[in-house]
């Protein structure tokens, strides 16, 4: 990396307006390959700082997590803030099991006629 590249100036001073725009294409090209690569590597370069991140985390809050009865997953929770796991709540989105659905007829569209009710039994005030 420590190398600086000469470019070859008699070659391209002697190549013609096509074999140039070729030229110059092919290096944006090389540019382009070279910049995914780099992404690449900083991703890499970030999970792996995180995961180091966790690990020093967890060096220091041993103690604690040993004598903690709650689930080690870690929390989401803003800092200072209970998890959601430990409020015993569902994540946000989550969808309960128990959800019933909604009667169509409780919610009746605007300006429709009133539903006539199929069931005798049920009593409507």
């Amino acid at each position: 990396m420590g190398t600086t590249l000469q470019p070859p100036v008699d070659y391209l001073r002697d190549c013609s307006d096509n074999s140039l725009r070729y030229y110059e294409v092919s290096k944006l090209e090389h540019v382009a390959n070279l910049r995914r690569e780099l992404r690449a590597l900083w991703e890499e370069m970030l999970e792996e700082t995180a995961l180091a991140h966790l690990a020093r985390w967890m060096i220091e809050n041993r103690a604690q997590l040993r004598s903690n009865t709650h689930s080690m997953e870690p929390s989401r929770a803003a800092p200072g803030e209970p998890s959601l796991a430990v409020l015993g709540q569902p994540p946000p989105g989550a969808r309960s099991s128990k959800m019933a659905l909604a009667d169509p007829a409780e919610f009746p569209l605007p300006g429709a006629p009133p539903a006539q009710d199929a069931d005798p039994t049920r009593n409507v005030a």
